[in-house]
């Protein structure tokens, strides 16, 4: 017999993988961008050089986002790294992981440094 509901359970970690960003925290990663000192050394090494080997991987998405290899960079400004951890933590599809499992989840869509 199928337990569809449990295997979908057992599926949560690649479900989390898929939230997308909000609008709102879009909005709040591009502002806070603006200001944040490694997201304009990048920028303007890119500006320069696209090619630059430091930043192999490394693009902007057509909403102006930093992204390395896909993922989502997170300037450090306005508790945004926070944000993402306790809406993370408290969504249904994470069912209150471990700091670890949490992370590793994360690491699949966003990064920072």
């Amino acid at each position: 017999k199928e337990n569809r509901v449990a295997d979908a359970l057992s599926r949560r970690r690649h479900i989390s993988a898929l939230i997308t960003l909000r609008t709102q925290f879009k909005e709040e990663v591009k502002s806070a961008s603006e200001s944040d000192i490694y997201f304009q050394q990048v920028k303007s090494a890119l500006a320069v050089e696209p090619n630059d080997g430091r930043y192999k991987g490394f693009h902007f998405d057509n909403e102006g986002i930093l992204r390395y290899e896909n993922r989502v960079y997170v300037p450090m400004l306005n508790d945004l790294r926070k944000k993402l951890l306790v809406e993370f933590h408290n969504s249904p599809f994470s069912r209150h992981p471990s700091i670890t499992k949490m992370l590793a989840d994360l690491k699949q869509k966003y990064f920072w440094k």
